[in-house]
């Protein structure tokens, strides 16, 4: 009942194949980014990096078995919303989906203590540059 879960795949990519990037369980991630904020992520900076209100980021998971098989992971999203709605965490918004479609119980503190080490750019942990799409 998402919207976003239904969308986010008309989105454009931001990385060309799914790559094993920080602490998402150690899931490969294909990143997605709406139109709000995909100029600005695309352009993969290391500072000064400034999200514009809207900026929606969504990474599919999954990984792959010792014997091969693939296994769907949660859906994870990030919303960048307006000053003073959650300084604490950057203002930005962390929700996660199972993959049958489930809210997951996320503690905002959990996500954003790991993507605060990135805050020269704006809590963004981008995909791994060999599997970035071309920047702008």
């Amino acid at each position: 009942g998402e919207a976003r879960a239904q969308e986010y795949q008309a989105w454009k990519n931001a990385s060309t194949l799914p790559a094993v990037n920080g602490a998402h369980g150690k899931r490969f991630l294909m990143t997605f980014v709406n139109e709000t904020g995909y100029a600005e992520y695309t352009k993969f900076a290391d500072e000064g990096v400034k999200m514009p209100v809207g900026s929606v980021i969504a990474k599919e998971s999954f990984n792959v078995s010792k014997k091969g098989k693939v296994k769907h992971g949660p859906l994870f999203f990030m919303e960048k919303v307006a000053a003073g709605t959650a300084d604490e965490f950057g203002n930005w918004l962390y929700t996660a989906y199972t993959t049958k479609g489930k809210v997951m119980k996320v503690k905002q503190g959990f996500c954003h203590g790991c993507h605060k080490a990135f805050e020269d750019q704006d809590a963004l942990g981008y995909p791994g540059e060999d599997y970035r799409v071309s920047s702008n």
